[in-house]
């Protein structure tokens, strides 16, 4: 297939399909950039086709006739933009519903960038000037030709119809690079690095017997630079240090117009690993993986009576790489105050009809095995999870005691084969009560804020309040730093409150966000939602 793009050599990992997989762009030298065959043989004997097959992953080598020195450095984001959707994956199978069968599609947020020789400096000069494109760049025997761009404003790729509260230039958008080979420069892009991410923090790790210096920040371990001076530059541990310990472990992801650099648990360790408890749910003929995250420091007996929060993911995410990526494994570990548990599906999409009853056998499964409090069980999902929130919530009302849906519609349109409804229609009738807090991203295309269509009259009245009853929050006064908040200024948010004067809806507005998030929406998620409990067989919850 590869025949059918003039300006590109790829590769497709055969094991590639329904959820979202690394995309890794290989910038070789000059000699080995001119033709496909040149760059596929540069590509297999330095490991990366090995390491791309390994991950999962696809690898795009550009192909630079001319020599890198005649490419832009907007070259990479516009092959990627160009290639989103061009490629398919191997088995037949990738995430439904997103175009033709089979159709993969390059995700923003697991971009990284390899260079070697000139493809090194041209790869490092987009460092500089395109900073937000990549989560993780390795630079093997070539350093930045100019750090002028470092000053110029930062191309948004992620939003680029940002609000006019963003500015930044480029020397403001943490990064994570690794330098192999002397610095041919004395030095000089190391250090502007370490200065962009107020990398001040310095440690020396070992993998593969290979030692890398690494200096970060001391608070955002995803900001950091490694350096290895003295390795081989044909050695073929930097693929594979690169694609296992480099790439796996950060992401950029989609929390703001450069997108939010963080740290992120391995696939390898997700799955094999002692960060999650794993199990399965068998339902309707269908395998439900799930993970259960205990707050850090804590085993099954220190857990007991805690509650559980249930996070879905969405189209797409399988859930290693959904773990961690909303906030809510870190804040767990942070306040040590509840579990969560987040479950797999089939083609990593969720089909309300198929798969509810599956969520309830996982909810009473979690809730057995580590004897957690059924009383103070919240569910949490984002996109299609976030439809599946709505969904649980107002279909078993009973089983949880609050909800919050992160970036999903709310109306009842419907999507054949996808979801019959979003808010149960007979919820009303059910005469239950729900506290939900949803969360949307002021920027997001695909599942753009609805305020008609954000909730039904008879939800507020089940809930003991009406629209008109709405009322404006000061960001910084309702989700002040004093409790954790970081960007608290970003949220503009309102609250349906009942005639006791208790708040049983919530809605947020992330400013400058697409279709992603920020953690501080599970921190505000989490002090809305523990509010309350549910005794068991009431349609009333009592806040705490």
């Amino acid at each position: 297939m590869a025949e059918e793009f003039e300006d590109i050599y790829y590769y497709v990992a055969a094991t590639v399909g329904a959820a979202y997989v690394h995309t890794v762009f290989l910038c070789v030298p000059d000699e080995f950039a001119r033709t496909k065959q040149d760059a596929q043989d540069f590509a297999s004997c330095h490991g990366w086709i090995e390491q791309a097959e390994r991950d999962s992953s696809i690898l795009i080598v550009p192909l630079a006739p001319e020599g890198w020195a005649k490419q832009p450095t907007s070259h990479l984001m516009s092959l990627f933009k160009k290639y989103a959707t061009a490629f398919f994956a191997p088995s037949g199978v990738a995430i439904p519903g997103r175009g033709l069968p089979g159709q993969l599609w390059l995700w923003e947020p697991m971009v990284y960038v390899a260079g070697y020789g000139e493809g090194a400096t041209y790869a490092a000069d987009v460092l500089v000037a395109e900073p937000g494109f990549a989560a993780a760049t390795v630079l093997v025997g070539g350093r930045a030709s100019s750090l002028e761009a470092a000053d110029r404003e930062t191309s948004c790729w992620v939003v680029p119809q940002h609000s006019d509260a963003y500015h930044k230039v480029n020397r403001e958008v943490p990064v994570a690079a690794w330098l192999v080979g002397e610095d041919d420069d004395g030095g000089a892009l190391r250090g502007y690095l370490a200065q962009v991410d107020q990398a001040t923090a310095h440690s020396t790790v070992t993998y593969q017997g290979r030692e890398i210096e690494v200096a970060e920040n001391p608070t955002e371990p995803a900001w950091h630079i490694w350096s290895t001076p003295d390795l081989a530059l044909d050695d073929p541990a930097i693929a594979r240090i690169a694609v296992q310990e480099f790439f796996s472990r950060v992401y950029r992801w989609k929390g703001g117009p450069d997108g939010t650099l963080k740290v992120h648990t391995s696939k390898a360790e997700f799955l094999g690993g002692a960060f999650y408890k794993h199990g399965t749910i068998h339902e309707g003929g269908l395998d439900y993986p799930y993970a259960v995250h205990l707050p850090a420091g804590l085993g099954r007996g220190d857990v007991r009576g805690l509650p559980l929060v249930l996070s879905i993911h969405g189209r797409g995410e399988g859930i290693w790489s959904y773990a961690e990526k909303n906030g809510w494994e870190a804040l767990a570990d942070e306040t040590r105050a509840f579990v969560t548990v987040s479950p797999d599906s089939l083609y990593e999409i969720w089909v309300g009809k198929r798969d509810m009853h599956a969520l309830e056998l996982l909810v009473k499964q979690v809730l057995a095995d580590f004897e957690l409090d059924p009383e103070r069980v919240y569910v949490t999902g984002f996109s299609n999870g976030g439809m599946m929130t709505y969904q649980a919530s107002t279909t078993m009302p009973q089983l949880f005691a609050a909800a919050s849906p992160w970036n999903s519609p709310a109306g009842n349109a419907g999507l054949p084969g996808f979801a019959e409804y979003f808010v149960n229609p007979d919820f009303a009738s059910l005469g239950c009560e729900m506290p939900l807090w949803a969360f949307y991203g002021d920027r997001d295309t695909k599942i753009p804020y609805d305020e008609g269509a954000f909730l039904s009259d008879g939800f507020f009245a089940c809930n003991g309040t009406s629209r008109e009853q709405r009322l404006e929050l000061d960001p910084v006064a309702a989700f002040p730093e004093a409790r954790g908040y970081r960007e608290s200024e970003r949220m503009l948010s309102w609250a349906w409150r009942n005639a006791q004067g208790s708040t049983r809806i919530g809605l947020t507005l992330v400013r400058d966000v697409p279709h992603g998030s920020i953690w501080d929406e599970a921190r505000a998620a989490w002090e809305f939602m523990s509010r309350f409990r549910r005794p068991a067989g009431s349609k009333r919850v009592v806040e705490l």
